[in-house]
């Protein structure tokens, strides 16, 4: 057997790779991080539901603390906030010159080249896996990976083989900042609107009083697109928008009601970060984003 795919994080995207990529044929191992998981399982059951097909699948996932073996490829899932703490789980040695895909969306990945790998690529999952009553649900059209790398690299082409050989769809990008917001705008509209009105988004969307709000809200992300000469159409946004499955809730609805704070500090910083250094007036994301900090800093959370 080849040598294993690393897997960091344990999330419903950790969860529904794993499952695709051992099902066809590969060594797969989930890399949890100490902290959050003092005490091992010796594997994950995961179960899959498909809404499109109305089928279930199922598989084990074996686990790990630390990398024991020279790695096939490393996936990096884990959400932002736990992202540091997740990669102490790997080895620069056990990389060795294996291919990383990083699908936290990090506007600069950069910073990880030194404690990670120089091989490191940005990726980005556009689809819709949700966890209900224990089990995973894909919802909405069939996903798509985007990976940012030249089409020139031998790795890109060996990341492309094996996402293929796992029957998960993979398209190449070689502008990375452009794929960046592309991906990013309709997630951070999504995902700080439905937090900040503790509501699903398909139910904000169907009240139609909302439609002027979200298409300011679209022009002002647009806009910090804009000034980093990227070219975002707002229709197609929107288009993006209003596809969103109306089961789905953003993991930063879910950990806000819970009391937690999964991928708040990633989204505020980009979008004030972005801003202020543009000079760049955004004054309904800014609505949205005090709503998330007054609930965030809420002392009966």
């Amino acid at each position: 057997m080849s040598n294993p795919i690393y897997i960091v994080g344990s999330n419903p995207l950790a969860h529904y790779l794993g499952y695709h990529l051992q099902t066809n044929g590969h060594d797969v191992i989930l890399l949890l991080d100490r902290i959050s998981s003092p005490t091992i399982p010796t594997a994950i059951n995961v179960s899959i539901n498909d809404e499109r097909t109305l089928s279930q699948q199922q598989c084990s996932l074996n686990v790990s603390l630390s990398m024991e073996k020279t790695a096939e490829m490393v996936i990096i899932t884990s959400y932002a906030n736990r992202l540091n703490t997740s990669l102490a789980a790997l080895s620069i040695q056990k990389i060795n010159n294996a291919p990383v895909i990083c699908f936290t969306p990090l506007k600069d990945i950069s910073y990880l080249y030194s404690i990670v790998s120089q091989n490191t690529y940005q990726a980005f999952f556009n689809g819709y896996i949700s966890s209900r009553k224990g089990a995973l649900s894909l919802d909405g059209r069939k996903p798509e990976i985007v990976l940012c790398a030249s089409s020139n690299k031998k790795d890109s082409q060996h990341i492309i083989n094996i996402l293929n050989s796992a029957k998960l769809h993979v398209s190449n990008s070689e502008n990375h900042l452009s794929s960046f917001w592309q991906y990013i705008i309709p997630y951070a509209i999504g995902s700080i609107w439905s937090a900040s009105e503790d509501c699903k988004i398909s139910t904000l969307l169907s009240d139609k009083t909302n439609n002027q709000l979200l298409r300011t809200l679209i022009d002002e992300f647009c806009s910090l697109a804009a000034n980093e000469q990227v070219k975002i159409s707002p229709d197609a946004v929107m288009k993006n928008i209003y596809n969103i499955p109306a089961n789905y809730i953003y993991p930063l609805h879910k950990s806000i009601t819970s009391g937690g704070k999964t991928e708040f500090d990633l989204l505020t910083s980009i979008i004030t970060k972005t801003a202020v250094s543009q000079e760049i007036n955004i004054p309904q994301t800014y609505k949205l984003l005090n709503k998330l900090y007054n609930l965030v800093l809420s002392p009966t959370l």
